[in-house]
């Protein structure tokens, strides 16, 4: 099936992350053994990065230390004490305690780390050690990662609602990575060339031809609590103009979409109505297929969320 086959309606629409990293200088195949979605243009969806906060007793400060001294893959960084210490676990997690932090409303034990590149040991380890001695204890940023087969260079990209928008062109003229929003906001949307960055930044060749990843940033106390909704506000869809929009429209239109304000001659009226003409000329649209291999990848999701919550969140 194609993606133009797709017929699944968007909500409020009407109807009509990393694998271990192996060697460099090697040809790789993303993750072969990440569940498989039976959902055309999709490779894989998966949680790439996490951040848990909680409150560390003071009380039980010196035992954690302890438990961490006993453990010979954590490293403390220097300027150790029982009030304060930063360490890595097994060289995939960040951790971070400061009982004389900033502010009493920030919680003063911190976990970093992206769960594809952490250790199998890691979680009970997390479990065993550092869960029973924190309170208070939830998610502050969720990492959402979509991984496409689809060359999303060739869409057109946007948001519903007016949101900052800031694509990156390469010397080549092709897009290469675009932003929605504030890396610091609730909500925060990167999508660029997997496949180029793995290439320039790690020197790994994949076998797939084309890999594209869509990441939502979801930062704050109800991170884990509206997840699923993160791609609401997406727009990703080919483009088809209707025999209304005269040649001159369209080449204004390409501009406006390959850079951040359009030409610079054209007037913000120009501006915007080149934008309106994006949002509506839709041909393929991918967002369905978007929506539905969140929906399809829900529950493993959730439940990947709650092995580090066993207990539930205290938010």
């Amino acid at each position: 099936m194609t993606i133009s086959q797709m017929t699944t309606p968007e909500p409020g629409a009407e109807s009509g992350a990393h694998s271990n990293s192996p060697e460099n200088n090697k040809t790789i195949n993303i993750d072969p053994d990440s569940p498989e979605l039976d959902l055309p243009g999709i490779h894989k969806v998966s949680w790439d990065s996490m951040t848990i906060v909680g409150n560390l007793d003071p009380n039980r400060a010196q035992s954690l230390i302890t438990a961490f001294c006993n453990e010979p893959n954590v490293r403390f960084r220097p300027d150790r004490s029982s009030r304060a210490f930063t360490a890595d676990i097994m060289d995939a997690v960040y951790c971070s305690f400061n009982l004389d932090g900033p502010s009493k409303d920030i919680r003063n034990f911190r976990l970093d780390f992206n769960p594809n590149n952490a250790p199998e040991e890691f979680l009970p380890y997390y479990q065993a050690h550092i869960l029973p001695c924190l309170t208070d204890i939830g998610f502050s940023r969720l990492d959402l990662a979509i991984d496409t087969i689809e060359n999303l260079a060739s869409y057109y990209m946007d948001t519903r609602n007016p949101t900052k928008k800031n694509p990156r062109i390469s010397p080549g003229g092709k897009l290469e990575t675009i932003y929605f929003g504030v890396p610091k906001g609730k909500k925060y949307i990167r999508i660029y060339d997997k496949k180029n960055q793995l290439k320039e930044k790690k020197a790994q060749e994949i076998e797939l031809p084309e890999l594209w990843r869509i990441e939502f940033q979801l930062r704050g106390k109800a991170c884990a609590d509206t997840w699923t909704t993160c791609a609401d506000n997406l727009l990703i869809h080919t483009i088809k103009y209707p025999e209304s929009v005269s040649g001159v429209w369209r080449n204004a239109c390409e501009n406006v979409r390959k850079t951040t304000e359009g030409i610079e001659w054209m007037t913000d009226y120009e501006k915007r109505k080149c934008r309106k003409f994006l949002k509506e000329a839709k041909g393929i649209n991918f967002m369905p297929v978007v929506h539905q291999a969140i929906k399809l990848s829900e529950s493993r999701l959730q439940a990947e969320l709650e092995q580090w919550m066993p207990g539930g969140t205290e938010q």
